[in-house]
């Protein structure tokens, strides 16, 4: 009888199975260098949506045929981009922001739309009785508006009930009327 030692055995691998492995490894490294490729392009996308970011900024920061900038000096007039500019305007226009009860005050503040260096805000108050209320305030420019420097009036200085609220501007020889009103 003859012995065989299994430490001999030579060990034989099908073609089949070594084409199997090899097909594996190809695909494995395709599948990665496509997921790099895409991730690379992703990358320059993006980039190139920043790039494109900026140069919008920086576009809509130049003045356009149908912006105005201030030729007064001052530089404090801002670049106009839609509309009438208002500082060109005869008269003086702007908005009641608040008008309201607080902390024992009627608080009231204005928002003008044009920018001036100086001037007075006239405030009239009536109320359906019949009864009037007024005080001044000096208006303060701000970057490219104005405001009333503001009301605070102790609510004892006015009766309870509706009362209409005007508001006259004067600055640069312009005048013009702010409105609103308010329930004590």
């Amino acid at each position: 009888m003859v012995k065989t030692n299994s430490k001999n055995r030579r060990r034989t691998h099908h073609p089949a199975v070594t084409l199997v492995v090899i097909g594996i490894l190809i695909g494995v490294l395709f599948f990665v260098s496509k997921m790099l490729a895409d991730n690379a392009s992703d990358v320059t996308e993006e980039s190139k949506r920043d790039t494109n970011t900026t140069k919008v900024e920086k576009t809509e920061k130049t003045p356009t045929e149908n912006q105005t900038t201030s030729d007064n000096g001052d530089n404090k007039t801002p670049i106009q981009n839609d509309g009438d500019d208002p500082n060109a305007m005869e008269s003086l226009t702007g908005v009641i922001t608040m008008a309201e009860l607080s902390n024992g005050m009627v608080r009231i503040r204005v928002n003008i739309d044009q920018y001036l260096a100086s001037g007075t805000c006239k405030l009239d108050m009536r109320s359906n009785s019949g009864t009037t209320f007024t005080d001044s305030a000096i208006i303060i420019p701000s970057s490219s508006t104005s405001t009333c420097e503001g009301f605070d009036i102790p609510v004892l200085s006015l009766s309870s009930g509706h009362w209409n609220i005007n508001i006259n501007l004067e600055s640069n020889n312009k005048t013009g009327t702010i409105t609103g009103d308010i329930n004590i």
